[in-house]
């Protein structure tokens, strides 16, 4: 059982570094889907999987390069996440 789910556990960690790299190249080059509704609830369930991921990590004494892997993906993606929403909030105060 404890081996199954530390495989799972790297195949979850392996998709959200993948969808936190789409972000961020689509962060990089201005995207307009960064600004759809669908978009950041797609977002906002990473950031939760990152954090399901990190306490269940946490719990199974998994090896600490994968909990910190985990932590850093979740932070790295909550911060993108901010950002976006302040340059959002900024662009579209201007007249």
């Amino acid at each position: 059982m404890r081996k199954s789910i530390k495989l799972i556990l790297w195949v979850v960690l392996g998709v959200l570094m993948a969808i936190t790299i789409w972000v961020l190249l689509l962060w990089v080059t201005n995207s307009k889907l960064l600004y759809e509704f669908i978009f950041y609830l797609v977002w906002g369930v990473t950031i939760i999987a990152g954090i399901l991921s990190f306490a269940i990590a946490k719990k199974y004494n998994t090896p600490r390069v994968m909990t910190n892997s985990f932590l850093v993906v979740t932070i790295f993606s909550m911060t993108l996440l901010l950002i976006t929403g302040i340059v959002y909030l900024i662009v579209s105060s201007m007249p």
